[in-house]
């Protein structure tokens, strides 16, 4: 039997973890996100290399090479 918090019923649990990210992935505001995407779209103007690459990189570093 799975336990979650104290809740065993599938029903209950998906419940909980839906308003967890309900509360979690909502926008921070209006502001807040213009003032992230030009942060991104400055930093990625001058980046080179290949995005997918790099993140391959990393998790092969991370998981692989222990």
């Amino acid at each position: 039997m799975k336990v979650i918090d104290g809740l065993s019923d599938d029903s209950q649990i998906a419940e909980v973890l839906a308003e967890h990210f309900r509360n979690i992935c909502t926008n921070l505001n209006e502001d807040r996100n213009i003032g992230l995407r030009n942060s991104y779209q400055e930093r990625r103007q001058d980046y080179i290399g290949d995005p997918l690459l790099d993140i391959m990189q990393s998790l092969s570093s991370r998981y692989y090479l222990r």
